[in-house]
């Protein structure tokens, strides 16, 4: 069985220690196996940690999505202005949680630097909305 977990967070993150503690205890925790995935959006901040922490100390398999700011969703309205399509980010969060229905995440963990930012609050409502437990720390 796949067991993902997603990863993310505020992209002034930088708490490695906090982040190396909750990975780490995974197995223990909620969803209580080793993670076969971590998935995270290749953003600076809370995803790079991730990246990081999971590929070269705790020897995890990773899922990078990161946004293509340059193209545009196909649903988008966005002004012929605009340097970056806005449904980008939604849609990297969507495609992180449902672009595999055979592999659907068993968690996401959310790394704040003190209070919710958009992206990140975007990422834990989905999760919620697709039944899928949500761990938050960080939050003052």
């Amino acid at each position: 069985t796949v067991v993902i977990v997603i990863v993310c967070g505020s992209r002034d993150f930088d708490d490695y220690d906090l982040m190396y503690d909750c990975l780490r205890k995974l197995p223990n925790g909620v969803i209580g196996v080793r993670p076969s995935i971590v998935r995270h959006g290749a953003a600076a901040g809370a995803d790079r940690i991730a990246d990081f922490l999971c590929r070269r100390i705790l020897k995890l398999p990773v899922e990078p999505y990161p946004a293509d700011w340059k193209s545009h969703d196909p649903e988008c309205r966005c002004p012929a202005w605009a340097d970056y399509c806005w449904r980008v980010g939604w849609r990297c969060n969507y495609d992180m949680i449902h672009a595999k229905p055979d592999a659907k995440p068993k968690l996401v963990l959310a790394f704040y630097s003190g209070k919710r930012t958009k992206g990140t609050g975007m990422m834990v409502d989905m999760a919620k909305h697709a039944l899928i437990p949500v761990e938050e720390f960080g939050l003052k």
